[in-house]
């Protein structure tokens, strides 16, 4: 009977809170708020509850502090995280002509969710090319895991 050899084990809970240790990663992407242990996994970026359970809503996914994540989902938010999100989701956000949302005020923060990515009112259009391209490269390397992955079955 074919035989896997296992990788090392991989501890997903503990990859997740290395990525949410960061100082970058410690307050919520979309309020600004501490104790972002929630992952939007469509961006990689980490929130608080109350902006996953708006995110929910408008039907993104969305990982609490328990979640199960495979390895190329740990990639994924490794390679995104909050800080570049910010480069990519408010790249074209100007302090001198709009405002963050008041954390303290729910509607505010909910519009301001959906300005963000529903409506994109401050993405940054340039990095539309280089995520895309990112996407590719990430199926790619999945790819080759999986051959990988193959070659290493005993017959």
């Amino acid at each position: 009977m074919p035989r896997r050899h296992h990788k090392k084990n991989f501890d997903s809970a503990k990859e997740i809170a290395l990525l949410r240790g960061l100082n970058c990663n410690q307050n919520c992407f979309d309020c600004g708020m501490g104790d972002a242990n929630h992952v939007v996994m469509n961006f990689g970026t980490f929130v608080c509850s109350r902006c996953a359970g708006i995110l929910k809503e408008l039907n993104y996914t969305v990982r609490g502090p328990e979640g199960v994540y495979v390895r190329k989902e740990i990639k994924l938010i490794g390679r995104r995280g909050n800080e570049r999100a910010r480069k990519i989701w408010m790249g074209n956000f100007r302090a001198n002509q709009d405002s963050l949302p008041n954390p303290q005020k729910n509607e505010e923060v909910r519009n301001h969710i959906i300005d963000k990515y529903n409506n994109k009112k401050y993405f940054l259009q340039e990095m539309e090319d280089e995520l895309r391209k990112e996407e590719e490269a990430a199926k790619e390397e999945e790819s080759e895991e999986e051959e990988d992955e193959k070659d290493s079955i005993d017959e």
